[in-house]
């Protein structure tokens, strides 16, 4: 607890706030996916929440003085720059959520999906609801017209070893494969303080699947919030991985925050690395929270819309967001994250009957980030580099290299033009197609006319690429391997 907070922001100038009325602390949001902190009394230690009674009178009193000159700054000249470096792995098992309007997948949308080559589908199983047996065979059903796995997240009761059983039987009888079973156990409704898998429920469930998943991992941890693993600190030991969700609008939902909270999502792999070395899952990851807002976070829109859905999921915007968090998982290190949902306005494409009015979608469209994710997928044996940008809350960026060559997404972040320059890159040349509010219609209404349309070349100058970012574009850049 303080009374007394000094917030140094550089160049000798500080910013100084002082307490009085009650104890004060500091919450790291970064807990939450959010890049930032908050100061606030009354302690939480001190009961949450707090009683008061009627008629009781508070007073709380905040100062806030200033020390040091501001320094002289100038605006930056020139481009932003995105620096290709080093190899730094294999891209992670990148996959997609199970569509939670309930409906299957046309002939159209197994295509598109199968296209984009998701490492995995992940599909909820709660035991201790009805309908977990038939969202199995929804999920197998999917799978397999797209081509892929499934990542089961297994939600047990006080009855896991039955429902475990149950679960291993099903699986014997289908011939889909499993990435992973996420394991956790089941509370119902919303919680802030559900903690993670117990470790006699991962063993259990090590015990009663490993006939039936084909030797494919275990993972604990927990399917609400990465605070909850600081708080709660599982036993890595007896797990094959650690896993937690992740959505950037748990405190504040405008454009600005979402871009901001990119970066902090490498501090939390960061910091769980440093309490094992273990594969770590980020699943699932969202636009908005999957019950709505967090309760402390933003209202609803106010557009009629469920709160677990927000109109960004189509859009450009959300598109170079995505390229951001993948930037910032991928560069450190994680072995799986999945992504949104397969469709609907949760999803990467839109259904075939659309989604109610008040969703800006069309039925059939494919939204901005589905060519996001196919465009990292494309290559299966690609590694990703580093990409280091000069200036993270304009333009991040993905760098991948495979036998087919290299292959660099650029995202503006900004709802501004930009100008960046990237590499080193090798070759003389590249190819750059262009997501942005010139070619978003056709690449959502004729997604496959999109991609199949010539690139633009470009001419390298010094072994750099120079280019010009309309608002939330998405550049995707492609150099091919030496004597292709």
């Amino acid at each position: 607890f303080f009374d007394e907070l000094t917030v140094d922001l550089g160049d000798g100038l500080e910013v100084r706030f002082s307490f009085d009325g009650d104890s004060f602390e500091m919450q790291d949001h970064r807990n939450w996916g959010d890049g930032n902190y908050k100061t606030y009394g009354t302690p939480l230690s001190r009961g949450y929440p707090m009683s008061i009674e009627p008629g009781a009178r508070l007073r709380q009193q905040v100062t806030i003085s200033f020390g040091g000159e501001p320094p002289t700054r100038t605006a930056p000249s020139g481009p932003h720059r995105l620096q290709v470096g080093e190899p730094l792995g294999r891209v992670p098992a990148i996959g997609l959520g199970m569509a939670s309007h309930g409906g299957g997948l046309d002939g159209r949308e197994c295509e598109l999906l199968a296209a984009l080559a998701p490492a995995h589908l992940r599909a909820d199983l709660h035991f201790g609801l009805d309908g977990h047996r038939a969202e199995l065979q929804r999920a197998v059903g999917a799978a397999r017209c797209t081509e892929t796995a499934l990542e089961l997240a297994v939600f047990v009761t006080d009855r896991a070893g039955d429902e475990l059983d149950r679960l291993a039987d099903a699986l014997a009888a289908t011939d889909v494969a499993v990435a992973r079973v996420l394991v956790f156990a089941d509370v119902e409704g919303f919680s802030e303080l559900r903690g993670t898998t117990p470790v006699e429920v991962v063993r259990l469930a090590k015990e009663r699947l490993a006939a039936a998943i084909g030797g494919a991992p275990v993972v604990g941890g927990t399917d609400q919030f990465f605070v909850e693993i600081n708080r709660d600190r599982p036993d890595l030991t007896a797990m094959d991985g650690v896993a937690y969700s992740l959505n950037p609008q748990v405190h504040a939902c405008d454009d600005l925050s979402l871009m901001e909270n990119v970066s902090c999502q490498a501090d939390m792999v960061r910091f769980l690395r440093s309490l094992g070395d273990v594969p770590i899952h980020v699943s699932p990851i969202t636009l908005i929270g999957r019950t709505g807002p967090f309760p402390a976070g933003p209202p609803p829109a106010g557009n009629g819309l469920p709160g677990a859905v927000d109109v960004r999921q189509s859009s450009l915007l959300g598109a170079a967001w995505t390229v951001g968090s993948l930037s910032s998982l991928m560069q450190a290190g994680v072995a799986s994250a999945t992504y949104y949902e397969t469709t609907g306005w949760r999803g990467v494409l839109e259904t075939a009957a659309g989604s109610p009015e008040g969703f800006p979608s069309r039925p059939g469209d494919a939204f901005c980030v589905y060519h996001v994710l196919r465009d990292v997928l494309a290559s299966p044996d690609a590694r990703v580099l580093a990409a280091r940008s000069s200036e993270p809350l304009a333009v991040e960026g993905v760098a991948l290299s495979s036998a087919d060559g290299v292959r660099v997404l650029l995202a503006n972040l900004t709802a501004a033009d930009q100008e960046a320059v990237v590499g080193p890159l090798g070759g003389d040349r590249a190819s750059v197609r262009m997501l942005d509010e010139t070619t978003a219609e056709q690449a959502m209404r004729e997604p496959e006319a999109y991609r199949d349309a010539a690139a633009e070349q470009h001419a390298l100058a010094g072994g750099e690429l120079r280019l010009a970012l309309r608002p939330y574009a998405v550049a995707t850049i492609s150099l091919p391997a030496a004597g292709r």
